[in-house]
C-alpha cells in the first residue's frame, strides 16, 4: 500500500498562494516564505494530512486578536482570531482530585478589538474523612485531594477493649471519602500502682502495649522519686 496523496490550498483573501502535495497521516508543514508574509495563523490548519483535499486560509495580524489561555500560569493555547468571529476556548484536560474554577472574565461570543487572555486555575476537590470507633463517629474532617490526612488522637476503653490506634491511615487524602476504624485490643491483665505500701492506682493494661501511670502522688515535704 502507499498513502493517498491530497492538495492542501494556502489562501489569502481568497487567493490562493501556494498549493501543496501531502501524503495522507504526514504532518503538515508550511514553507517558512509563508510565515514571513504577516500572517500569525492558518483557519483550519491540520496538524496532519486527512484522506482529503484540504483548503485552509489566512490569518493576518491586521485583522486578528491573539487570544491566550492560562491555567494556573502556565500556557495552555494560543490563538489568533479574525475580528467579530466566533471565539471559542478549550477545554482544560481534566486533572485527577481537581475541578477547573473557570476563566476569570466572561467568554465574548465573538473575538473583540484587542488581544484578549483568561486565567483559570484548578481547585482541589474536598472529601470527607470518617472515623469510627465501635459504631460511633469520633471525628468527619474535610480534607482537600493530596492533603495529609491527620488523625485525631485516641485512647478509649469500651467493654474491656481497649482502643489506641487507626487502621490503615493514607499519608494523603484520595479523590473519595474514606471511612476509617479504630484498632482495640482486649484488656486482659491489671497493673497495680503501689506507693509505701499503700495502693495508688490500679489499671488496667493489654499485653505488649504501654501502661498508663496515674497522677503522681504529693506529699508535703518529700519528693517522689518515681514508679
Amino acid at each position: 500500500f502507499r498513502p493517498n496523496t491530497h492538495h492542501l490550498l494556502c489562501l489569502d483573501d481568497d487567493i490562493v498562494i501556494c498549493d501543496l502535495s501531502v501524503n495522507y497521516g504526514d504532518p503538515v508543514i508550511l514553507p517558512s516564505e509563508l510565515r514571513e508574509k504577516g500572517i500569525v495563523a492558518w483557519d483550519g490548519l491540520p496538524a496532519v494530512m486527512p484522506d482529503r483535499d484540504v483548503v485552509i486560509c489566512a490569518i493576518r495580524a491586521d485583522a486578528a486578536v491573539r487570544v491566550a489561555c492560562y491555567v494556573d500560569g502556565e500556557l495552555l493555547s494560543e490563538s489568533y482570531v479574525r475580528r467579530g468571529e466566533p471565539l471559542r476556548l478549550p477545554a482544560p484536560e481534566e486533572k485527577t482530585g481537581y475541578d477547573f474554577s473557570g476563566w476569570d472574565k466572561e467568554v465574548p461570543a465573538v473575538a473583540p478589538d484587542e488581544d484578549i487572555e483568561f486565567h483559570g486555575t484548578y481547585k482541589a476537590r474536598v472529601h470527607i474523612a470518617s472515623f469510627i470507633c465501635c459504631g460511633e463517629e469520633m471525628a468527619a474532617l474535610r480534607i482537600p485531594y493530596g492533603a495529609p490526612v491527620e488523625a485525631p488522637a485516641i485512647s478509649r476503653e469500651i467493654e474491656e477493649i481497649y482502643y489506641d490506634r487507626w487502621d490503615n491511615v493514607p499519608e494523603t487524602m484520595p479523590d473519595e471519602d474514606i471511612t476509617i476504624y479504630a484498632v482495640g485490643h482486649r484488656m486482659n491483665g491489671t497493673v497495680t500502682f503501689l506507693c509505701e505500701g499503700e495502693t495508688v492506682e490500679v489499671v488496667r493494661a493489654v499485653e505488649g502495649m504501654p501502661v498508663r501511670c496515674p497522677e503522681t502522688p504529693v506529699r508535703e515535704g518529700y519528693t517522689f522519686e518515681g514508679w
